[in-house]
């Protein structure tokens, strides 16, 4: 929900409320994200990894990194061991006019171009692609984009997994 990067409360009684309840990872609701206090929220949740350090109006390496690394407390002024796994694009900001704004003809060598970048360090490429974008109503194209996105990685031997997975590898 709104609100839960620098609320614990707000983020527990969400996760409450998921039937689900072997919650590990973690985005915050528009990217939101308190250097100061969303760090000890993840912890007091107890949630081991997110996702939410990214650009929305920019793609590309928010913390210039395309590998997962341990976040900072720096209330507690140690290392957390929350592990963050960068966000490096997100449908919205390539299609919001209020961000990049561009076509998916435009996003495409845009995408790639990170793809091929990320690769040559064996980094990890993640990516936000709202449901809604796989709507033809609102956002035509945009599926075509996604799906094109994954097979691209698939040709360049790219694993196709979750967020998880990578956590549980680095651990």
């Amino acid at each position: 929900s709104f609100g839960t990067h620098i609320n614990s409360s707000k983020l527990k009684a969400d996760i409450e409320r998921i039937e689900y309840k072997e919650i590990t990872g973690n985005r915050f609701h528009f990217l939101m994200f308190d250097p100061e206090k969303s760090v000890g929220v993840l912890e007091e949740s107890g949630i081991k990894y997110d996702t939410s350090l990214c650009f929305s109006e920019q793609v590309g390496f928010r913390r210039s990194t395309c590998f997962p690394f341990y976040l900072y407390n720096l209330a507690k002024d140690s290392i957390s061991p929350v592990i963050e796994i960068p966000l490096i694009i997100m449908d919205a900001t390539l299609a919001s006019s209020k961000y990049l704004g561009v076509s998916q003809h435009v996003s495409l060598p845009l995408i790639y171009s990170l793809i091929d970048e990320i690769r040559k360090f064996e980094g990890v490429f993640t990516i936000l692609w709202h449901n809604t974008f796989f709507s033809e109503y609102k956002y035509t194209g945009w599926k075509d984009v996604y799906i094109s996105t994954l097979d691209y990685c698939k040709k360049n031997n790219g694993l196709l997994t979750t967020g998880k997975f990578i956590y549980e590898k680095i651990k």
